[in-house]
């Protein structure tokens, strides 16, 4: 799964047309999902990178990461590693 993740990071990274891709396959709500305690922290830490880059200059993604109940996620990741 980290690998999957790292990938689509990477991919996502290149353009804002691969973000709207990502976003409109779902891929918002899914790695939302994997923030979730029981994914493990390698998994969190990686879903929580690319809700970054996915976000990072594109307005709308970063409604839908809002919409979809991340930053409260996000904050008690965070917040776990510290």
């Amino acid at each position: 799964v980290v690998s999957a993740l790292r990938g689509l990071r990477c991919v996502c990274s290149s353009s804002s047309t691969t973000k709207s891709a990502a976003a409109a396959a779902g891929a918002i709500p899914a790695l939302v999902g994997l923030l979730n305690a029981h994914a493990g922290e390698g998994v969190q830490a990686e879903a929580a990178a690319v809700l970054w880059i996915l976000a990072q200059e594109h307005n709308d993604n970063k409604s839908q990461v809002a919409a979809a109940g991340a930053i409260h996620k996000l904050v008690a990741h965070i917040s776990l590693l510290s």
